[in-house]
């Protein structure tokens, strides 16, 4: 979705840096290559030499075998994508809730590009939940759009804490070791 929002940003937003979008179309065209080649029913030998010697290869093993056992099953891969989709929207129309809460004048429509660019990059497993990215990325995005630093970085946070906050009751089953009949 941040692929597909990001000609909005650089229309609204023309001093927008070239380099994000450059590094976006690199994991977008490196992610579909990758999902490409772990579709086949085996994947390159140069490939797999190479997976192997990654720390997470039982893990990325994993997500080939998910992957084949749904490539013969278009409706259930319809279904993924729109409640994919629909994941994106919820933490628009969330962050939209909280700058009407918090009595900020920010368009909605600055959000469906914004969050889901910031979603993008806070995703990638460098820091803890995202904490720091996300809010420096709030502080870049929201700059071009005119809001100050000091509340797009209160946006950023109080974005990353309340999804932390929700997680919490989780964290007490998680903790207890009660997988809810879960194998």
């Amino acid at each position: 979705m941040a692929v597909m929002v990001l000609p909005l940003l650089f229309f609204y937003a023309p001093g927008f840096p070239r380099a994000l979008l450059w590094l976006m179309i690199f994991c977008l065209i490196t992610g579909l290559i990758s999902l490409l080649l772990l579709l086949r029913d085996s994947p390159p030998p140069f490939l797999t030499r190479l997976l192997s010697r990654l720390p997470f290869a039982a893990k990325l093993s994993q997500v080939s075998s998910s992957f084949l056992l749904y490539r013969n099953h278009p409706l259930a891969l319809g279904r993924f994508f729109l409640w994919s989709f629909g994941e994106q929207i919820v933490p628009i129309l969330t962050m939209y809730l909280l700058v009407l809460a918090l009595g900020l004048s920010v368009p909605f429509h600055y959000l469906i590009f914004i969050i889901p660019v910031a979603q993008f990059f806070a995703r990638i497993p460098i820091s803890l939940s995202g904490f720091g990215i996300q809010e420096g990325l709030f502080v870049t995005l929201f700059s071009f759009l005119g809001l100050s630093a000091t509340t797009a970085f209160a946006l950023g946070f109080a974005s990353n804490l309340g999804n932390l906050l929700i997680g919490v009751p989780g964290a007490f089953f998680y903790l207890k070791g009660d997988k809810g009949g879960i194998g």
